[in-house]
């Protein structure tokens, strides 16, 4: 029997700014035997040397050279990363996964053939790109920037480039999930932080059953 025959993995995406990280961080620290990790982190961790893994030197040669990640190399580290969760691990989610067609059809293939790893599904949270440009802002301000490394037009600009590079990506992203079968959660993130969280874990609860 495969110690992680009883892993569920849920695919979290939205805008920057949306609460991604926050309502997967927030879940993990409520419930059991539940990881997170976003695909962002994992790509500066193995370019840092900060995780150990096969695709380090690859990843570091890429982003030094301003070259993409072939698709098997960008979904072969996530996928290496969810093997290697903790063994009592029983639900991990992935924001911000995938970036394109390929690296799903790769990562996904990958899972199939793993004997105990399910993708259940996928919450996509949605946001104006008033209020996720209001909220990188604070996030920043909160990690030390200055107001006029969040507030001048340049910097005001940059969110919201980031905002429409989302909404670029995200379409192929949700219909890769539809093609594959995985169900879709839509959740607004412009109400309350726990409101949002209850129908967040909701959400979570019906993948399951």
């Amino acid at each position: 029997m495969s110690k992680y025959r009883e892993m569920d993995v849920v695919f979290v995406t939205g805008p920057p700014g949306a609460g991604k990280t926050s309502m997967a961080v927030k879940y993990q620290n409520e419930h059991p035997h539940v990881e997170q990790f976003g695909n962002g982190d994992l790509i500066r961790d193995l370019r840092a040397g900060r995780l150990a893994s096969e695709y380090s030197d690859v990843v570091h040669r890429a982003v030094e050279n301003h070259e993409l990640l072939p698709d098997d190399v960008f979904a072969g580290a996530v996928y290496e990363k969810v093997m290697k969760l903790r063994d009592d691990t029983k639900t991990a989610f992935i924001t911000g996964f995938p970036y394109a067609r390929g690296d799903w059809e790769y990562f996904h293939e990958k899972i199939q053939n793993t004997d105990g790893v399910r993708t259940i599904g996928a919450i996509a949270l949605r946001a104006s790109m008033a209020t996720c440009v209001k909220r990188m802002q604070k996030r920043d301000m909160d990690n030390g920037a200055s107001n006029s490394d969040v507030y001048t037009e340049p910097a005001v600009v940059g969110y919201q480039e980031r905002y429409r590079a989302h909404l670029a990506r995200s379409a192929t992203r949700l219909d890769c999930f539809r093609q594959s079968d995985i169900e879709i959660a839509s959740l607004s993130a412009e109400e309350p932080q726990q409101s949002v969280f209850d129908k967040f874990t909701d959400a979570v609860n019906n993948f399951k059953r």
